[in-house]
């Protein structure tokens, strides 16, 4: 599909990261069908943890109010809960935030393409202002999957990743700082690299 990288913010500031999967089929029904499979997986966000052995973030949907989320698909404005290993985020309670800020759905004869960007933001369980993430809110997480022909891909990509350092609380200044390096060094793409090749998995 030639628009499905204009789904993605372009790179400007900071670290930008790419983890991508796919699965091939031996006819364009199969792959139709399967691309269901997968873009049900990517919208199942309380359930990532459970079709992906190497994903050590658990995730959990909020909406507007912060109320957990179990029967319905996510939608703009609803909010992730993220738990991540090691010290949580002051700001979140112990947790990070994101925030959807656009889910789009896009076909042509030949190709389909269902995607999700989040944005880190403060937390909608208490009043603190700070950005309730690791990183700061110039970054974007786009989570896509797509059929084109007989394959189908799974794509996540990181783009304008920089600590999240503008903060009043110290701690979460250097916890905040220590977890994007780790992040950059390898932590993330092990996650991400997951959940894409569970996204697209035939056998799960």
């Amino acid at each position: 599909m030639k628009d499905k990288q204009a789904l993605v913010p372009d790179q400007q500031v900071g670290v930008q990261k790419s983890s991508r999967a796919s699965a091939d089929f031996d006819s364009v029904a199969a792959a139709r069908q399967f691309f269901q499979v997968a873009r049900k997986r990517l919208l199942d966000i309380n359930n990532w943890q459970h079709i992906c052995s190497g994903l050590s973030s658990t995730f959990i949907l909020r909406d507007v109010q912060g109320q957990s989320i179990a029967h319905r698909l996510p939608e703009v404005g609803d909010y992730i809960q993220i738990d991540v290993p090691g010290p949580g985020s002051d700001a979140g309670d112990g947790h990070d935030w994101v925030q959807i800020e656009a889910i789009d759905d896009r076909m042509d004869e030949a190709d389909e393409v269902t995607s999700m960007r989040v944005r880190p933001v403060s937390s909608p369980l208490n009043s603190q202002p700070d950005v309730a993430h690791f990183l700061d809110d110039h970054a974007t997480s786009t989570f896509l999957v797509s059929r084109t022909g007989t394959s189908v891909t799974a794509e996540i990509h990181g783009r304008n990743e920089e600590a999240n350092t503008d903060t009043h609380s110290l701690l979460d200044k250097v916890r905040n700082m220590a977890t994007a390096v780790g992040a950059w060094l390898g932590f993330s793409d092990v996650q991400w690299k997951s959940l894409a090749k569970a996204l697209v998995d035939q056998d799960n």
